[in-house]
């Protein structure tokens, strides 16, 4: 039965829902979420519009979204477990849930025929961008062929060829169909034949030209300098100047192009190949000194002939192996051939007295008379000075008289010679037992000085820089053996001060104790607070300015030398030293009025009042160390040693600038110069002097004061609240931390517990239902074969 057309209306409406029963609008407003699967937490005060995180809890969902996370996490390792390898499915759009399995395959299939293309187009040449031709830097693209006029067929670039254009026309569009005037087409053949004529012919007449250009080049550059002189007549000095410098650098480049190239070098060698070196050398030498010393010859000087100049006929004379030519006798050949040999020692480094008897021989030879007798005269001569000549090796000394017997009736410049030939024979490398060698010979430098002291009438400067640079040297190498030596010194000198003191005789050091003590300072440490050497040292030295007896001129110079030597020890540390000061003052006091003589003059000094009387303002200034020495007749003026004071004073003075207490110490400076400065050549220094202590008079001094120290607070003790820990304290910062921070580890690791235990309940859970099932899957099939078992029955 067909509905009628009110009836079709009517179920429209309903299904639109303008008519009949409708939802309720208390059905929408009906909560989603169980209310007994929340968790409420109650406050104490409720607070208006007050939001507190973590009040209302959903412990359900968030146990569904913990399983939820373990079912992705932990059952996939679960399932991986013991197993080496797994599948991976890597198949375009198989883990997109976004592409239906229609956009997968069309996908899957572009990319197929991508990877085909891709493959098969990778060796295929004819395929790909083309390869652009190009000439003189433009592409051939651009022009047609035979065309443009800067193609050329030959290899000249300057002069492009240019075919003939109706020849290229007729050969490249349709000219074999054209006919000449002889009423016929042309073949091929014959139109190429016509294009090598004329390539031919173009390339004939460009050459000849190119000829033609080079000869009258040629010609130009013949008559070039007759026209530059021309042109050059009224050329400035600036243009003719710059022309100098180029054509100087045009020869040092010149120069630098033929410049020998630099050729490798030997390597460099080791100490122990040096010295071993030097001892090889040091060893011929004094082998062929003994056979010249013997006259005999050397192999090298049986080889050699001896030639002279002739005259202007170009001739050459030689001397024969056992003749004589012009009077010379066999002796004289025999003496010529031994100074021969010594010319050729005269590169050896130590021999400098070897050096000058080998040129004063061949002086002689050149200078040899007819006369036999004054030649034999001349040899004897020569014998006793080659007998006296030093050693190349020498052996080892065990004392100081050995070693004087060694240098004796020798220069004191080969002194230093023979102590460095010992070091060079007994080096640490040629054999162990040397060490010990050189150990004695440190011993024997200390007692040559103090020798050299006593028995010369003045010391060079150069002797004593040249031992005192070998012990030096030794110094760094056996500091220990050296330290002995000094310390063994040091004690003689410091029992001779005491007998003298018991027995009332002390009197100043002599030149040699004054020279070691300088050495001292020299080698060893003297800014140190203590030190074993340099301390006694200065001690001594200032017992013998303070308790000393001064009677001779020679105890005041040796009293200022000890000064000198004081003042380099506390050059560095600044020490203050009173009796330095004190034996300065009292022989500046000997130069002033009688008044100030009472404040200042600690012990008159009977020697100065006569040597006073004859101080002049023309003596020298000079104070030299010779003066010192016991075997010297130096005899210095009353203004050196006046000048030697003031000098000594002002480097007193210099180190103690510092001090708070140096304008107490520098009182007596202006009262004691005053009268010292009427001597015209001392008043330079005596500016100086006043000019310092002014300096430090002037400087400001603090008052003293107590110490001041930063106020302490008073310690602020708070209440203990907790009685159970009396170590317990409430404002401590680091043991607020502390505790704060042990809670937070506590409630970590309290929850690392929790959840590893839920994982490892959701584990056993995922183990038991698989277990169960595989169980339930075996029940099943028992029962399945009991039934078939009974059914066959």
């Amino acid at each position: 039965m067909k509905e009628s057309a009110l009836k079709k209306i009517k179920n429209k409406l309903k299904s639109a829902g303008f008519i009949g029963y409708k939802k309720g609008k208390k059905q929408d407003l009906q909560p989603t979420v169980n209310p007994f699967d929340l968790k409420m937490t109650k406050t104490k005060h409720d607070v208006l519009n007050r939001k507190i995180k973590g009040q209302v809890g959903k412990p359900l969902l968030a146990k569904k979204k913990a399983a939820k996370i373990r079912e992705e996490k932990l059952l996939p390792e679960l399932e991986n477990q013991n197993k080496v390898s797994v599948f991976v499915d890597k198949r375009f759009g198989e883990n997109d849930e976004n592409m239906t399995v229609e956009e997968k395959l069309l996908e899957r299939y572009s990319k197929e025929q991508q990877k085909r293309t891709r493959n098969s187009s990778l060796y295929n040449l004819n395929q790909g961008e083309e390869v652009e031709l190009t000439h003189l830097g433009q592409s051939l693209s651009k022009f047609d062929d035979f065309e443009d006029d800067e193609i050329a067929l030959n290899d000249s670039d300057n002069e492009p060829d240019q075919l003939d254009r109706d020849l290229v026309e007729k050969f490249n569009f349709g000219g074999f169909e054209q006919e000449e005037d002889e009423g016929r087409p042309k073949s091929k053949n014959e139109i190429m034949k016509e294009l090598i004529a004329k390539s031919k012919m173009y390339k004939y007449e460009r050459q000849k030209m190119n000829d033609e250009n080079e000869d009258i080049r040629e010609n130009l550059d013949d008559e070039f300098d007759d026209i530059h002189k021309l042109l050059l007549q009224e050329q400035d000095k600036e243009v003719t100047r710059e022309l100098n410098q180029n054509s100087n650098y045009d020869s040092l480049v010149k120069s630098l192009a033929f410049e020998k190239r630099a050729k490798p070098t030997d390597r460099l060698k080791t100490e122990e190949e040096i010295a071993k070196e030097e001892y090889v050398k040091l060893k011929e030498m004094e082998s062929k000194r003994k056979k010249r010393m013997l006259g005999e010859d050397s192999d090298e000087e049986d080889v050699k002939k001896r030639k002279l100049k002739g005259d202007e006929s170009d001739t050459n004379l030689e001397f024969e192996n056992n003749g004589e030519y012009d009077g010379i006798s066999d002796d004289e050949n025999d003496e010529g051939d031994s100074e021969d040999g010594d010319s050729d020692e005269g590169d050896s480094e130590d021999g400098e007295s070897e050096d000058g008897s080998d040129l004063e021989q061949d002086d002689r030879l050149e200078e040899i008379s007819d006369n036999e007798s004054e030649n034999s005269e001349e040899y004897e001569n020569e014998e006793i000075e080659i007998n006296k000549t030093l050693p190349f090796v020498l052996s080892m000394p065990n004392s100081h008289d050995e070693f004087l017997k060694i240098v004796q009736g020798l220069s004191l410049q080969d002194h230093v010679v023979a102590i460095e030939r010992l070091r060079k024979c007994y080096h640490v490398s040629l054999h162990p037992n040397n060490k010990n060698q050189l150990q004695k010979l440190i011993g024997i430098m200390f007692e040559h000085l103090q020798y050299l002291c006593i028995s010369l009438n003045s010391f060079p400067r150069e002797v004593f820089n040249g031992i005192f640079s070998h012990l030096s040297q030794l110094s760094h190498q056996f500091p220990d053996v050296v330290s002995r030596c000094s310390m063994t010194l040091l004690e003689s000198f410091l029992i001779k001060l005491k007998r003298d003191i018991s027995s009332g005789s002390l009197k100043m050091p002599t030149a040699s104790m004054i020279l070691v003590l300088k050495i001292f300072g020299l080698i060893f440490s003297s800014s140190d607070f203590r030190n074993p050497i340099t301390t006694p040292s200065s001690l001594l030295m200032c017992c013998f300015l303070e308790m000393a007896s001064v009677r001779k001129l020679k105890d005041v110079i040796a009293g200022l030398f000890i000064c000198e030597i004081l003042l380099i020890y506390t050059k560095q540390s600044k020490k203050f030293i009173p009796e330095l000061f004190n034996f300065l003052f009292n022989i500046l006091s000997h130069f002033s009025s009688f008044d100030q003589k009472n404040c200042f003059l600690q012990r008159e000094i009977p020697c100065l009042k006569e040597f006073l009387s004859s101080c002049s303002s023309n003596d020298s200034l000079d104070l030299t160390f010779e003066s010192l020495m016991p075997k010297a007749n130096v005899k210095p003026s009353p203004l050196a040693i006046l000048n030697k004071t003031l000098e000594l004073i002002k480097m007193a003075m210099e180190n103690i600038k510092d001090y708070d207490s140096a304008s107490d110490i520098v009182v007596p400076v202006h009262s004691l110069v005053a009268n010292v400065k009427q001597f015209q050549p001392l008043q330079n220094i005596c500016d100086q002097l006043l000019s310092l202590s002014d300096s430090i008079l002037n400087t400001s001094r603090k008052n003293l004061t107590l110490q001041q120290f930063k106020p302490v607070a008073i310690a602020m003790y708070d209440p203990l609240y907790n009685k159970s820990n009396p170590s317990y304290n409430l404002d401590h910062k680091k043991q607020s931390e502390d505790a704060k921070l042990k809670r937070q580890y506590k409630k970590e690791f309290k929850g690392a517990v929790r959840e590893l235990r839920k994982d490892s309940r959701f584990l056993s859970k995922v183990k038991h239902d698989k277990r169960r099932e595989k169980d339930q899957e075996y029940q099943k099939k028992i029962k399945k074969i009991y039934g078939s078992i009974g059914n066959e029955d």
